[in-house]
């Protein structure tokens, strides 16, 4: 599912057309040493991703393994999931056995929820966690990227059982696809050995046999990549039970009463409904506070409330006709006649007389005189265009975007131009200089359509063949750009901060330009170790970004 960005202050403009943020949430169950039932969640956050089998399975191959981590003698799993199609296909259900596996586990059951019935547990507790995220909102924070989400979930101590973790989308693809007819009305899955054994109702039948045999079971599995400290270790949390809410006071005396002779019986029950006459006078109309919530027996009369545990209490009520009557319903014109009839009771639409008080002088109030022409209408003020340096930078993140394969999200953009620095390590914007959200998507759709317009006209110079050339070569790029993008940030091309392209400055030997500062946010950024460094000089951090941009695709050759 996704989350939609929030700000704690936004404008009308801000709430529509949101992109969500995408997150998986995993409920984990078992049941404790003292046979109490305990849960564990965890949340993955991702900045985007493809909801599909291959992030559905590297997920469940990420819980499997923490899950191994926190109860090493774990042998056995039992899965129940969404109806969803990324879950409820061939290639979601097969491979989770082998995912399992290869985590030293037993996947025994498969259950899918009904049809529109949700998640059951992992919509309660994403309900949970949405209402500690709105604490976090309301204090003052915004809420609109992934690393704003987990600052959320952990704040104020955290939910108690919850561990949330950014991650970046698969590394490896699946370029298996499994058919397998009629896996849409499975409900139930039994794994074992050789076979599945599959129903389309929970134990109705013996269930029908699928070989393994059957299917191409992928050689590679999908596996995430964490980006966030995952230092803090969080353990099951026991579940608390559902308060229980005591008797009511008419079933004590109904149960009190069978413990009396018949004719006590008739006296005590007349004797309750004459007190609980007179008790009803001050009671609004419909209040229906005696009736037990598990009472078997209630009054035929029209309009009485009373309902008894045992028809001996019935009989006796009816034989002393002393009925509770309430009303169960009151129209809008009823109340209106009886609102009416109490204001003309009251005198409510006489008109008050004002006594006379002290006099109170009133000071007068001069208003500052407005200018002539203050109402008349004014042409509307055009804005500033673009400086240079704002050009420069929102075509580079557009360009490194359309290499990559990953468009840059213009909200995201907007936060980092803010934050954003020169060579030196000073600011490269100033406050005056930042633009909104709504202004970088203007200008990234003008640089996407200005491109197409260039591709077009190139086009229509070229004759067929040569067109069917281009696109031959597109399609291929494109899929080189899926590839690439499906990689972790250190495989990668091109290794980007900010608006730099670290690939590009490396081999035209521009990084020693940059400040000893800003060459240390860069290897920070990316994980890299300078502990170590202890001089102050450029070099050392140049031959660490060096030894990086040697693992990248551009290095290898493998990227044109």
């Amino acid at each position: 599912m996704k989350y939609l960005p929030r700000k704690f202050r936004e404008s009308q403009t801000d709430w529509f057309a949101k992109r969500g943020i995408p997150w998986h949430i995993a409920v984990a169950l078992r049941r404790g040493t003292d046979s109490q039932m305990e849960m564990m969640t965890f949340v993955h956050i991702f900045d985007s991703c493809n909801q599909d089998s291959r992030t559905v399975l590297a997920i469940l191959n990420d819980v499997f393994h923490r899950l191994k981590g926190v109860m090493p003698q774990l042998q056995s799993v039992y899965l129940r999931q969404d109806n969803a199609g990324c879950y409820h296909c061939s290639l979601s259900i097969v491979t989770a056995r082998q995912v399992a596996e290869v985590n030293g586990l037993r996947l025994a059951r498969m259950d899918f929820s009904d049809a529109q019935g949700g998640k059951g547990l992992c919509d309660r507790k994403a309900a949970t966690i949405k209402s500690h995220i709105a604490v976090y909102l309301n204090s003052g924070h915004d809420i609109e990227t992934a690393s704003q989400i987990l600052e959320a979930i952990s704040s104020f101590d955290g939910v108690a059982g919850v561990q949330a973790m950014i991650c970046s989308p698969p590394t490896s693809p699946l370029r298996t696809s499994i058919k397998w007819e009629g896996v849409s009305f499975i409900s139930n899955i039994q794994h074992d050995e050789e076979c599945l054994r599959v129903w389309k109702a929970y134990k109705i039948g013996p269930g029908k046999l699928v070989p393994y045999s059957k299917f191409n079971c992928p050689s590679e599995l999908p596996s995430l990549s964490s980006s966030s400290d995952n230092s803090v270790k969080v353990n099951f949390v026991p579940i608390k039970p559902r308060r229980i809410k005591k008797p009511t006071a008419d079933l004590k005396d109904d149960q009190n009463d069978g413990k009396d002779d018949d004719d006590n019986d008739i006296d005590d029950d007349c004797d309750n409904d004459d007190d609980d006459d007179d008790d009803d006078h001050g009671e609004s109309v419909g209040h229906d506070s005696d009736k037990p919530k598990d009472a078997l027996f209630s009054c035929p009369e029209e309009g009485c409330t009373k309902s008894y545990q045992r028809y001996s209490s019935l009989l006796n009520h009816i034989e002393c006709g002393l009925h509770k009557l309430s009303l169960e319903c009151e129209t809008l014109y009823d109340r209106a006649i009886m609102g009416y009839a109490s204001r003309l009771e009251q005198g409510a639409t006489a008109i008050p007389e004002l006594g006379l008080g002290k006099e109170v002088r009133i000071t007068a109030y001069s208003a500052p005189s407005l200018p002539m022409g203050w109402t008349l209408k004014c042409s509307r003020a055009r804005g500033a265009r673009f400086s240079t340096k704002q050009k420069e930078y929102l075509s580079a993140k557009f360009q490194i975007g359309e290499r990559i394969g990953l468009k840059a999200d213009p909200a995201s953009v907007a936060t980092a131009m803010r934050k954003a620095k020169d060579v030196n390590g000073e600011r490269l914007f100033d406050s005056t200089e930042f633009l909104t959200a709504q202004q970088v998507a203007s200008f990234f759709s003008r640089l996407a359509a200005k491109k197409t317009t260039d591709e077009d006209t190139e086009d229509d110079d070229e004759d067929e063949d040569h067109t069917a050339h281009l696109q031959r070569e597109n399609h291929l790029q494109e899929m080189r750009d899926n590839i690439v993008t499906s990689m972790s940030i250190q495989n990668a091309h091109p290794i980007v901060y900010d608006s730099f392209n670290i690939c590009e400055l490396v081999q035209k030997s521009k990084l020693a330009s940059f400040s000893i500062k800003l060459l240390q946010e860069i290897c920070s950024s990316f994980g890299l170790d300078i502990s170590n460094i202890k001089i102050k000089r450029k070099q050392p951090y140049i031959n660490i970004l060096r030894e990086l941009v040697k693992g990248c695709k551009c290095q290898l050759g493998t990227v044109k």
